[in-house]
């Protein structure tokens, strides 16, 4: 297969890479956008809109719970061995499917393994990249691409959710919730059954992003119109009065 040089991901290469799903190029393909977009498909991820939660944090009983289930399987992006111990080049690492800062649980099925290298290109801040860089709502399509491209590349979709990120990608503008039908399964190689992820996950991660988008730059707008928000400490009067127009600009936001 002829080998992709550019440094980026195009329009072009991701409904290629679509269009390869299922066949025999397919995995060939996908290596080959794994490592010659290695630096763009870190920035693609939009992961982290806060940092992520660390294994030590979860719940003891579903800490045990994934060592046994996960020790010594393939890491579901780049196939390696990972392993609880230390020492060992692939530790086992917890990767929320929806993010703790976008409302995810620490439960199981909110949860799947990675190595230690997947999951630091999967940490990159989507909020550093995206979300201070753009200042109205609206997304370009190139940027849409770039979040399909996370579950295309990073979640392994199979060839039959093709039509799934091709609707997704020409009709960015709509709601979700009425494709969220069938489950995607993960790569069943890796082990990670309590991992399955579903479509309706997908739904309330785009669905949750972009309610944080439109806050964040409703906020930016607001202080535009009325000049920076007061420090924390700061009792005066008028911030006072600056918070409570600031809260009810953001009511009517979210209403």
């Amino acid at each position: 297969m002829k080998k992709i040089s550019e440094r980026r991901i195009t329009n072009a290469a991701l409904l290629k890479f679509l269009q390869e799903l299922g066949t025999d190029t397919g995995d060939e393909l996908k290596e080959v956008l794994r490592k010659e977009f290695s630096y763009e498909i870190e920035w693609a991820v939009y992961h982290r809109i806060s940092d992520q939660e660390r294994t030590e944090e979860l719940p003891d009983k579903i800490r045990k719970s994934l060592r046994h289930k996960w020790d010594g399987n393939d890491c579901p992006v780049c196939g390696s061995h990972m392993y609880f111990e230390i020492s060992e080049k692939h530790v086992v690492e917890i990767e929320h499917i929806i993010e703790r800062a976008l409302g995810g649980k620490n439960e199981s099925s909110n949860l799947i393994s990675c190595c230690h290298n997947c999951n630091s290109a999967l940490g990159e801040t989507f909020n550093q990249y995206v979300i201070q860089a753009r200042e109205r709502r609206n997304i370009s399509d190139q940027m849409w691409m770039r979040l399909i491209g996370d579950w295309v590349i990073f979640k392994q979709l199979l060839y039959w959710d093709r039509d799934l990120a091709f609707w997704l990608f020409e009709n960015f503008h709509l709601q979700f919730n009425h494709y969220t039908n069938s489950p995607i399964k993960w790569n069943e190689k890796s082990g990670n059954f309590d991992g399955l992820i579903h479509r309706t996950k997908i739904a309330e991660r785009f669905e949750k992003v972009i309610k944080e988008l439109d806050k964040r730059i409703s906020r930016k707008q607001f202080e535009m119109q009325n000049g920076p928000s007061p420090k924390p400490r700061d009792m005066s009067a008028s911030a006072r009065q600056y918070r409570l127009r600031l809260r009810h600009h953001m009511r009517g936001i979210m209403s």
